[in-house]
């Protein structure tokens, strides 16, 4: 009987498709191993998976049958967390509202501030004029989850693990959807793109720093994206980010970009001259 409990045990292990192991036990998110379960599973929304916590309805592994948790009912907001203790993974489900179930404050979340990833170079001012850079997704990142209407008097802990677990993503898209003065994205945005299709070699790269010289707010991007997002890029980028940040720092910027500033500049200059010239004649 053991040697059968066992045998069962390995096999639903590594069978499982909901949850995974992360050695510092932090937050065990949805693989996305079979698009017919993920199908099953998901609730009425827009947004994909990846853009949501792991809203599971009718699904349980058998370890929550062995850690005798309640089981999920069809549209509750929860998180699975996994350790492993003496060769055994033990799962607890973590609900957005341990009394009551539902998913309002999650489901409101991600309408107010959408962290979606399903965007490209053609559709990434859209996304960010009419979706994120709005003052409702700010707050709730920078005042947090507790400015939420729906969110009161819910779960502190499933919170606290989505909060860790939308933030990089939200931090990633503030990044990109940064603007510059004529209130376009910065070049770091297409270079985000290039570089996510292996596209980006040195040359492309100093072209979108110069040209990120035409905006402060774009030229700030980079020691950001080095402070906050240092993990995603191998140890040439970040000593070409590096690079960046002291071409920045000593006015290093190309002629060709002081010209085009100045060009603007100067054009202005002139409109204002003409006019006042037309007032007086």
């Amino acid at each position: 009987m053991k040697l059968f409990i066992n045998a069962l045990t390995f096999l639903v292990f590594f069978s499982s498709v909901y949850s995974y192991y992360i050695p510092n036990g932090i937050i065990k998110r949805k693989e996305n191993n079979s698009t017919e379960n993920d199908n099953s599973i998901k609730n009425n929304s827009s947004e994909s998976d990846s853009d949501k916590p792991n809203i599971f309805a009718n699904q349980l592994n058998f370890y929550s049958y062995f850690n005798s948790t309640t089981p999920p009912k069809p549209g509750d907001a929860f998180f699975r967390i996994c350790t492993i203790k003496s060769g055994e993974v033990i799962c607890d489900i973590i609900y957005e509202d341990e009394t009551n179930g539902g998913s309002s404050c999650t489901d409101t979340i991600n309408k107010e501030c959408p962290l979606s990833t399903n965007f490209n170079e053609k559709s990434i001012n859209s996304y960010c004029s009419t979706k994120f850079n709005t003052e409702k997704c700010k707050k709730i990142y920078t005042e947090g989850f507790s400015t939420v209407p729906e969110c009161k008097n819910k779960n502190q802990k499933y919170l606290d693990i989505l909060y860790e677990n939308n933030i990089k993503k939200y931090t990633h898209n503030a990044i990109i959807c940064t603007k510059d003065d004529d209130g376009n994205v910065c070049p770091y945005a297409s270079f985000n793109f290039l570089r996510k299709d292996g596209q980006v070699n040195n040359a492309a790269f100093w072209k979108f720093i110069n040209e990120s010289c035409k905006s402060k707010s774009c030229m700030d991007i980079i020691p950001t994206v080095l402070e906050k997002e240092k993990e995603q890029f191998n140890d040439v980028e970040i000593k070409q980010l590096k690079e960046a940040v002291n071409f920045f720092e000593t006015n290093q910027c190309t002629n060709d970009s002081i010209i085009q500033i100045h060009y603007k500049y100067s054009n202005m200059i002139i409109c204002l001259f003409a006019v006042l010239l037309f007032a007086i004649f």
